[in-house]
């Protein structure tokens, strides 16, 4: 037995004898009551029977005596009855530590082949893992062990499917970091080794040495945008939203599209009647606004307008970028806001851009809380709508 049974067995000899105890010093009161009321008795019968003494006196002894082997025999029945209950409490406790060293035992093996299929990969809980008899006892530790177990799992389970997803979104992220870089450095390439033909006039030099430089141009903000990606994805970039007015944020971010605009002739309108506090990162709100304008101004044909306009909601101002260029297929509306994607369209693969700004527009709003959406115009243009908490 385990020390635990040891301790039962030990309680049940002690509380039987307590009652031992108890009991035989009731019968000892009793039989002590007895013979005092006999004794008594006794001593009347022979103030009045005087002659009878030696009867009465023997009648006595005789009473005593027969109680003293009433009394042994009592002792005798009841040290029987104890051991014969003893060792029916001995055998049923050393019967319930062989059933429950035997549950254990094939409990622990059921644990031991969860554990070797939590090694092997699988993580789904063994249904059996524990015996009908563990789950009877509420208060057995089988049921915590269980509980544990299947946490495990789960967290196992979890964690399998992140580094899942974050090997997929390695492994697509390299692809697409290939895919961007390989057509500026093949033009560069072949720029260069045009370059090198003796026969070239200095003015053809001058165009190749000036569409390298452009190729050079769009390889540092590619790199520079795939650097916020990467810090943004990993949250190394902390952004920190407060409460400030709108319009600087629209200022600012008009200001970093200006000469793109005025190179084209592009106008840049802004609607906003009154200052509106908004809770936004301004640094990074920036970034974000002048992604879509930049957006908007590239895909925008020379001579028209885009018109920004700041409309007060309850809880939420929206800000709406719309454009007036060549405007986005309705399929493809959901589609912008994912990295790298450039549109289908034979005008929108011959843009510059790696499809990337409004990736990190939508990244940059989702970590204050807002959204931006895509819609299409009646006629041509695109209408872009970000919403942010006030």
């Amino acid at each position: 037995m385990d020390g635990q049974s040891y301790k039962k067995v030990i309680r049940y000899i002690i509380i039987w004898l307590i009652l031992v105890t108890v009991l035989s010093i009731g019968i000892g009161i009793m039989v002590k009551k007895g013979t005092q009321v006999y004794h008594m008795q006794m001593d009347e019968m022979i103030i009045f029977y005087p002659e009878q003494q030696q009867v009465l006196e023997e009648s006595f002894e005789y009473y005593i005596t027969e109680m003293k082997i009433i009394t042994l025999h009592f002792w005798l029945f009841l040290i029987a009855v104890s051991i014969m209950s003893f060792s029916l409490c001995y055998c049923i406790q050393i019967s319930k530590d062989r059933k429950k060293k035997c549950e254990n035992k094939n409990d622990l093996k059921r644990i031991s082949e969860q554990l070797e299929q939590f090694k092997k990969g699988n993580y789904r809980l063994v249904p059996s893992l524990i015996s009908m008899e563990s789950h009877n006892n509420k208060t057995n530790e089988w049921m915590k062990i269980e509980d544990l177990l299947r946490e495990l799992g789960y967290y196992f389970t979890t964690l399998r499917e992140q580094l899942d997803r974050e090997e997929n979104g390695t492994k697509s992220l390299i692809t697409d970091i290939s895919h961007q870089l390989k057509t500026p450095l093949s033009s560069l390439r072949m720029s260069h080794e045009l370059a090198q033909e003796a026969e070239l006039t200095h003015e053809e030099r001058r165009q190749f040495l000036l569409m390298e430089e452009q190729e050079i141009n769009k390889l540092e903000i590619l790199l520079e945008e795939l650097v916020h990606l990467s810090r943004l994805e990993n949250h190394m970039i902390e952004i920190k939203p407060e409460l400030s007015g709108i319009k600087k944020t629209l200022s600012e971010a008009i200001n970093q599209v200006y000469m793109k605009a005025y190179s084209k002739d592009i106008k840049i309108q802004i609607d906003i009647k009154n200052d509106v506090n908004v809770k936004h990162d301004p640094k990074w709100t920036v970034e974000a606004i002048s992604n879509v304008l930049d957006n908007a101004i590239k895909y925008s044909n020379a001579g028209s307008c885009v018109s920004i306009g700041v409309h007060k909601l309850p809880n939420l101002v929206m800000i709406d970028i719309e454009d007036e260029g060549m405007g986005i297929p309705t399929e493809e509306l959901h589609r912008i806001f994912q990295r790298f994607y450039r549109g289908k369209s034979a005008s929108s693969q011959v843009k510059e851009g790696a499809g990337i700004g409004l990736y990190l527009t939508r990244k940059i709003i989702d970590e204050q809380g807002g959204m931006i959406v895509a819609k299409r115009k009646l006629h041509n243009g695109t209408i872009f709508r970000i919403t942010l908490p006030i």
